[in-house]
């Protein structure tokens, strides 16, 4: 491995490591496959976040020889990608950047396919399609189904993919002044997505590319830390008090906030109050009827698109002395994707909306239909050669 060379670089791949048990020299070894040319064309920055560096370049030692490979130390003492996507962010000399978790990696070609895309159209970034290690494929982002061509932020329903797995036009990045949420453990990444689907740049979704393919055997991805739900919710909160969130159009503003509360706050309080005490299970309530009141202040109506059930449940939260056994029966039922009351809203016009429940499950349902079927994702070894896993079912 060698340092990264000359200042023309098309895509600079950046994966940050915090734990010895990633399987990070898997990750790195799938760019070997990436269909470009180490140097010009493709490196890799791995970022050694709380970590020795010697022992981020241990655990590299099987990775092909040829691999542009840099390390970087990055000391933050903070439990969240935002430093070190940051600091290799502002290091880098690349024209795109992709982010890579140490846990995932990229099926074969996929950073060529992403960038002939994203210069033949001259994009600001191309949005990955993702699969699970089992090759399941992600049914995210709930674009519409017939259309094609650059994305619309709330036509394609974009707040509901915040992740930032595909390729990212730095400069583009650079001059929306866009950051990452710090003093959060998860959501970091929903500012710079956000404000690059609302920036009005050229978007694409590359539904028929090779996928970015995410792990499922690292210890940290399988074993979740416990947290309150206003952590669980602090990035979605903040983004929500911010001055760019406030000057977007009210339509946009519910999109975004209809989202955090059906995606991050409903699921939340279901993992926190089902099974637990009435004092707990108020106590999760308390944060997010907080939460609830922030979300309403900042996008009235969002309420619109949410399911009878979700509606209802809001408002359960919301009461002075919520009912904690009506709250936990309305957190099952929620569960039940096809009954009415979770596919329709209260107010009959409203279930046309796009985020509505029906328009956002046909879409979601639709969306093999543009996706590239595979039997299994591929699973890069640390030699470069593939292994397909087995199903799990």
């Amino acid at each position: 491995m060698s340092d990264v060379p000359g200042p023309e670089i098309a895509v600079e791949v950046i994966v940050p490591v915090h734990d010895r048990a990633r399987p990070l020299a898997r990750a790195v070894a799938s760019v070997t496959e990436s269909g470009l040319r180490w140097g010009d064309q493709i490196v890799v920055t791995v970022v050694a976040h709380n970590l020795p560096v010697d022992a981020a370049e241990d655990m590299l030692a099987s990775v092909p020889t040829e691999a542009v490979v840099t390390v970087l130390a990055c000391d933050d003492g903070l439990p969240s990608p935002a430093g070190p996507r940051t600091l290799a962010l502002e290091r880098s000399r690349a024209r795109y950047v992709s982010f890579l978790d140490s846990d995932d990696w990229l099926e074969p070609g996929a950073l060529a396919h992403w960038l002939r895309l994203a210069e033949r159209h001259g994009l600001a970034a191309v949005i990955a399609p993702e699969r699970h290690a089992s090759g399941r494929a992600v049914l995210n982002p709930p674009v519409r189904p017939l259309h094609a061509g650059a994305l619309h932020p709330r036509r394609d329903r974009l707040p509901y993919r915040t992740a930032l797995r595909g390729l990212l036009e730095r400069a583009a990045i650079l001059d929306e002044g866009l950051r990452f949420s710090t003093g959060v453990t998860n959501g970091s990444d929903q500012p710079v997505s956000l404000g690059l689907w609302f920036s009005g740049r050229p978007l694409r979704f590359a539904s028929r590319a090779p996928a970015y393919v995410l792990g499922d055997d690292a210890p940290s991805r399988v074993t979740r830390t416990p947290q309150p739900l206003d952590a669980e919710v602090a990035a979605s909160a903040q983004l929500l008090r911010g001055p760019w969130f406030r000057s977007l159009a009210l339509r946009d503003r519910q999109l975004v906030a209809t989202k955090m509360v059906r995606i991050h706050l409903l699921p939340g309080l279901a993992l926190r109050t089902l099974d637990v005490t009435d004092d707990k299970a108020a106590h999760e309530c308390a944060h997010a009827a907080a939460f609830l009141h922030l979300a309403r202040d900042a996008a009235p109506g969002l309420e619109r698109s949410l399911s009878r059930t979700d509606e209802r449940l809001v408002e359960q939260v919301l009461a002075a002395q919520p009912d904690l056994p009506r709250v936990r029966d309305l957190l099952a039922q929620r569960r039940h994707f096809t009954r009415p009351s979770t596919l329709l809203t209260r107010r009959l016009g409203d279930a046309l909306r796009r985020d509505a429940p029906l328009r956002l499950a046909a879409a979601s349902a639709l969306l093999p239909l543009r996706l590239r079927l595979r039997r299994a994702a591929t699973r890069p070894n640390p030699d470069g050669t593939s292994t397909a896993p087995a199903s799990r079912g």
